[in-house]
C-alpha cells in the first residue's frame, strides 16, 4: 500500500493485504490502515495535498448529502 501511495519503488516487495471494500466495516478498516501509513510520513505538509487530491472527484461518486456529512465531520475536527 505504501508503494501505491508514495511510489516507493526501491523498497523490497512484501506481501500486501488485498482490500475488498464491500461493507462499511471494510471501508473503516481500510481508512484506519491508510491513516497509519499516511501519518507515519516525514512530511506532514503533504497530507493537505493528499486530501485535496482524494476529494477532487467526490462529486462524481457521492451525492451532496454524503459530501455535506464529510464536511460537517471535518468542521468538528477543525473546531
Amino acid at each position: 500500500m505504501t508503494n501505491d501511495l508514495f511510489g516507493a519503488d526501491d523498497e523490497p516487495k512484501i506481501k500486501e493485504k488485498v482490500w475488498k471494500l464491500n461493507s462499511e466495516k471494510d471501508y473503516k478498516e481500510f481508512g484506519k490502515h491508510t491513516a497509519k501509513i499516511l501519518y507515519k510520513g516525514s512530511t506532514p505538509y503533504r497530507t493537505e495535498n493528499f486530501f485535496r487530491e482524494l476529494c477532487r472527484d467526490l462529486p462524481e461518486h457521492l451525492d451532496s448529502k454524503q459530501i455535506g456529512s464529510i464536511v460537517e465531520y471535518m468542521k468538528s475536527v477543525f473546531n
